[in-house]
């Protein structure tokens, strides 16, 4: 069983198959798989495939593999090097031409996921990004691209569905995958630091001004929802540690 899509006049198959030698391509034997992703980069079709494979209604076998396949000779190239955990339930959001950002997710092993990789179109290869923090997993969330590669994640859960669910999430991640301009870095710090240069901002030129403002509004805003986060969170602890003992 195939699905095919359209590009630049040749025809990319995802296929889906239950047995057998994928005869209509070479690169190996491709096992059953649903909830595929693609992603055309050039003259190359890039997929990133999620598989689950389930007996059992608990059981589950799960597998995270981007395969690049060529529209010239159709042909399966299997990505070099370390490669994500298995999972399901995340995002991948296209960065740039050559490169797609992977983030989030729940594991093989049923663990909620907070890492994010950068697969590189041009090397075939991924990339960890280790200054992402550690203790902010997300599944079944969103993705996008803010005007300056920033990645901004939204809605999803931080729990196991299929075993805890404490309700979505409603805060909003953003993750740098590369630096910003100074621009955008002075406004940044002139925002954050609104009350320390507060008799200062009012002598700035009229359109820089206006700038400071919104980025003012945006930091007292962010701060505000992240010390009600921090809240949140207290008050769940404290109740779990009243309840257990």
């Amino acid at each position: 069983m195939g699905v095919g899509d359209t590009v630049n006049s040749r025809t990319v198959l995802m296929f889906m198959m239950h047995l057998g030698k994928n005869r209509y391509s070479g690169g190996g034997i491709m096992m059953f798989r649903y909830l595929i992703q693609r992603h055309g980069v050039g003259s190359n079709q890039k997929l990133k495939v999620e598989s689950h494979r389930s007996r059992e209604p608990r059981t589950r076998v799960q597998f995270l593999e981007i395969r690049a396949i060529s529209l010239a000779d159709v042909f399966w190239i299997p990505v070099n090097g370390e490669t994500p955990k298995h999972r399901s339930w995340h995002t991948l959001t296209p960065i740039a031409d050559d490169k797609l950002f992977l983030f989030g997710g729940l594991s093989a092993d049923n663990i909620p996921l907070s890492d994010g990789w950068i697969y590189n179109v041009i090397t075939n290869c991924w990339k960890q990004l280790t200054h992402l923090p550690k203790t902010r997993p997300r599944l079944w969330h969103t993705a996008c691209l803010g005007k300056e590669n920033e990645i901004m994640v939204f809605g999803g859960s931080k729990d196991d569905l299929l075993s805890l669910d404490t309700g979505h999430c409603n805060d909003l991640l953003i993750f740098q995958t590369q630096p910003y301009s100074l621009l955008r870095s002075c406004l940044d710090c002139i925002g954050k630091n609104a009350i320390v240069l507060e008799s200062q901002i009012s002598l700035l030129p009229p359109k820089l001004l206006q700038q400071v403002l919104k980025k003012i509004t945006f930091w007292t805003a962010a701060n505000h929802r992240e010390e009600q986060r921090i809240q949140k969170e207290e008050t769940e602890n404290k109740y779990q540690w009243i309840s257990s003992n």
